[in-house]
């Protein structure tokens, strides 16, 4: 069919606002249809997304449910060539599309017409409906315009004319800040600041990183600048400043901190947020006071400079998250302590052996722009929903699934872009070309078993994820190291010197009883001793052998003059023998003569899945 059959300039014409109402009835071609699937309360909706082409640019659109049967029975299909009768144009998600209602096919099949481009539709006049988001009552302002400064529009500014002065002199410094009312919170206090909140703050700047720029979900880069603020509370907390802030408040900052002077800074309405510890940002609607007149400002000045700049602050940004990545369990452990389950994620470190790496998908096709997964669109085009465009080219990212065990069980974890790069030492893409392009299976099969069957220290974040109403607990690979005896030595050093503090901790302190000591030597087989024991205490959790120091009182059965490793009283608990009191028993046993001890609370009694400080 000639392309001169097709509507031409159809798709620009039909985003004017008055098409739709000229009865115009555009014929265009098919270039693709997919189906979607809606989930609705009682069944599943199925729609049809079209897209529609002029032979020169192409858009999309979405077929009304009386038209799927057309689909079904292919007399729709891509390459047909179809006349609109009856459609409107509505904005969904950021997105204009074409809402057909009625049809006429023309060509059931016919070959692409044109090499079309999708059709740019930021430029147009369509009124576009704006999408209203609530604001706190905390950060309105009616001194702020539309770009979040300050401003006076009472008074038109006109040019009159020109007046010349001699003798002119700088006016002193307008004190703005003073017109403002502040409700300071000292940045001790934002460690118990629930996250979002909006707050006042005021610091001195001891730092101030370069520049940089951030993707956001829409491919748009945003400028930001991070600093660091310290006050007299001793702590310190990492001030994020975006867009404008960064450019212009951002840099006057840096020149002062280059020239070794921290200004004292005031933050009128900044957000907290809990990002690796607590962090404050900037919003549209902040304000910045550099060097303010305040009482604050100047207390805050005269304390740095005698001796707040040789104060080693604490920062509540970054410190947080490191101690929780230290934290080491076992796989049995993250798993009975439920980690991951509470509003923020958990970080562990397990030592465990790699044993299994998924090769048939480790990869997923990205989009070079916002890294979402594309589809393949057929001609080498790569096709992006969020971004709304054609690519020619894709990126290969890594989603890595691993399979790691150790003494107490196994787990799977995900290794994505960043951490996958770090742990095999090469690129999604490169592994991508090893196997399916260059075919080179011993290449890429060596890569793998570099990294099989090592004991690695595996960073985890720990995160319970919600897909298609299931709640599942993800693990993410954030850092591997390979195991060093050294490091390995040193941590089983320490875990022996806790624990030896942690039996002197749990020892009972010693009663001076009054009443007959050969009795209670009777009750708790220690020999008689004479004497008062007053302020005695047992530092250890063995069985005592002769000592003069006696128990306060038992935790099993409530009975004085033992502790809870050698009760004399018998019993079983969860199907295990409980030997009796002697000296130098084993307090737990099984009838293997295996000693039975919690490793979560260190008592007896009970394995750590039953472990009743833990149950829920």
């Amino acid at each position: 069919m000639p392309q001169n059959n097709l509507t031409e300039g159809a798709i620009p014409m039909l985003f004017t606002d008055d098409a739709p109402k000229t009865g115009v009835k555009p014929v265009l071609q098919v270039a693709e249809i997919t189906l979607l699937k809606t989930r609705n309360q009682n069944s599943n909706i199925e729609r049809y997304r079209i897209w529609l082409s002029d032979g020169m640019f192409y858009q999309q659109g979405m077929l009304d449910q009386q038209l799927n049967d057309l689909v079904r029975s292919e007399k729709i299909q891509k390459g047909s060539i179809v006349q609109l009768n009856k459609f409107v144009l509505d904005f969904i998600k950021n997105c204009l599309i074409i809402l057909i209602f009625d049809l006429d096919v023309l060509l059931e099949k016919c070959e692409c017409i044109g090499e079309p481009t999708l059709f740019k539709t930021e430029g147009n006049n369509y009124s576009m409906t704006r999408t209203f988001v609530p604001v706190q009552t905390e950060i309105i302002n009616p001194h702020l315009g539309a770009a979040g400064s300050v401003m006076d529009a009472s008074w038109p500014n006109v040019a009159s004319g020109v007046h010349v002065r001699s003798s002119g002199m700088v006016a002193e410094r307008r004190p703005i800040a003073q017109n403002q009312q502040f409700h300071f919170c000292a940045l001790s206090e934002l460690e118990g600041t629930e996250n979002s909140s909006i707050v006042d703050v005021i610091g001195v700047v001891s730092s101030v990183s370069p520049s940089s720029s951030v993707k956001t979900k829409r491919g748009i880069e945003t400028p930001l600048r991070t600093l660091q603020l310290n006050d007299m509370s001793g702590r310190s907390v990492e001030l994020t400043l975006w867009n404008n802030f960064c450019n212009i408040e951002g840099q006057i900052l840096q020149t002062f901190c280059d020239s070794r002077e921290f200004p004292v800074l005031a933050v009128k309405s900044c957000r907290v947020r809990d990002f690796y510890g607590k962090v404050v940002w900037t919003i549209p609607t902040s304000q910045l006071f550099i060097e303010p007149d305040l009482p604050e400002a100047h207390n805050l000045k005269a304390w740095f400079d005698n001796e707040g700049k040789n104060v080693n602050s604490i920062s509540i940004s970054r410190y947080t998250n490191m101690v929780q990545s230290d934290v080491r369990k076992t796989i049995s452990q993250i798993k009975d302590e439920r980690l991951g389950t509470s509003e923020k994620p958990d970080w562990v470190t397990v030592c465990a052996t790699l044993a299994l790496v998924e090769v048939d998908n480790f990869f997923y096709t990205a989009c070079p722009i916002c890294i979402k997964k594309v589809t393949d669109y057929g001609d080498g085009k790569w096709r992006c929903d969020r971004c709304n465009q054609l690519v020619d080219e894709c990126d290969y990212r890594y989603i890595l699934r691993m399979k790691i065990q150790d003494q107490t069980g196994f787990m799977w974890i995900t290794a994505f872009q960043e951490s996958g790069e770090e742990f095999l030492g090469r690129s999604a893409q490169d592994l991508y070309c090893l196997k399916y392009e260059e075919q080179d299976d011993e290449t890429f099969s060596e890569v793998m078993r570099n990294v099989l069957y090592a004991k690695y220290l595996f960073t985890l974040k720990v995160k319970e994820e919600t897909f298609n109403n299931e709640k599942r607990i993800k693990y993410a690979l954030e850092k591997a190291e390979k195991v060093n005896l050294d490091s390995i030595a040193k941590f089983k050093m320490e875990v022996t010197g806790s624990l030896h503090l942690e039996s002197r901790e749990y020892a009972a302190p010693i009663m001076n009883h009054s009443r007959n000591t050969a009795n209670m030597d009777r009750e708790s087989g220690v020999p008689s001793q004479p004497g008062s024991y007053c302020d005695q205490y047992i530092g250890s959790r063995l069985p005592m052998t002769g000592s003069t120091s006696t128990y306060m009182s038992c935790k099993l059965c409530g009975g004085a003059g033992h502790g809870p490793e050698n009760c004399p009283s018998p019993s079983i608990v969860n199907g295990l023998y409980r030997g009796s009191f002697g000296y130098g028993t084993s307090p737990w046993v099984t009838g293997s003569g295996e000693t039975l001890k919690c490793f979560k609370c260190h008592l007896f009694g009970h394995w750590a899945r039953d472990c009743p400080g833990f149950l829920q």
